[in-house]
């Protein structure tokens, strides 16, 4: 994140990235936000299949934090918006 300087950040302490596991031990954990990207947009990809992903992994992490507000986004991706892939 650091090295991409359009961002701003002078180092590695000026962010902090926090993943499900470590938002429950800080205790930040009263909403989980959970977006699906990369998903190339493809006629077999339907709002209705989108909409049952999204509602399959919400309602999978919604069982293994019953407390938390769980809300699921799917984005589809079309590499034109910027992409780049190593070997």
């Amino acid at each position: 994140m650091v090295s991409i300087t359009e961002l701003g950040l002078k180092s590695e302490n000026e962010m902090t990235c926090l993943f499900v596991p470590d938002l429950m031990s800080y205790g930040l954990g009263e909403e989980v936000i959970v977006e699906i990207g990369g998903l190339y947009d493809k006629p077999e990809r339907t709002e209705e299949v989108r909409q049952n992903l999204a509602e399959s992994v919400g309602k999978s992490v919604k069982d293994l934090y019953p407390k938390a507000r769980v809300e699921c986004f799917i984005s589809t991706f079309n590499p034109k918006q910027g992409f780049w892939a190593s070997n």
